[in-house]
């Protein structure tokens, strides 16, 4: 009797708790709140990845800068907030160095798995006048593999 009452045990409150963690994916179509600050903090941290490994436009490995997210969630505050994918985020840069100019880099997320991936990168002036258009960054494959080696 006793390994009746274990194995149901074990099949009704052990089974559960290991389904639930062996999804990497919330099962919903429209994510939250939650989701959308750690896709933020990815992009903010595959930024930084590029920036360091020389792979950022503009920057050199050993170049030092503050970056900042501009990115919207819209609620109208009867519920909480709520987002699909893709995401999109604008990434601005600035060297410690040279605050005269800001980098810009608009990065793409197409799904909760997927990686952050550049798809474009401008440079502006103080005033926001676009001083180079279109800098150079990595092609797409070449991103996710650095995803995927810094384990982002």
């Amino acid at each position: 009797m006793k390994h009746v009452i274990r194995r149901a045990f074990f099949l009704i409150a052990v089974v559960p708790i290991f389904w639930a963690c062996s999804s990497t994916a919330p099962t919903t179509s429209s994510y939250g709140v939650g989701v959308y600050t750690d896709s933020l903090m990815q992009a903010l941290r595959y930024v930084m990845t590029l920036s360091k490994s020389g792979n950022l436009p503009g920057f050199q490995k050993e170049d030092h800068a503050t970056a900042k997210l501009n990115y919207g969630l819209k609620s109208d505050g009867s519920e909480p907030p709520t987002f699909n994918f893709p995401i999109s985020v604008e990434a601005e840069v600035v060297k410690d160095t040279e605050n005269e100019f800001v980098y810009h880099y608009l990065l793409n997320k197409q799904g909760f798995n997927e990686p952050w991936v550049v798809v474009k990168a401008w440079k502006t002036d103080g005033n926001g006048k676009v001083v180079e258009d279109n800098l150079k960054f990595p092609l797409p494959d070449i991103q996710r593999q650095i995803s995927r080696d810094s384990k982002l």
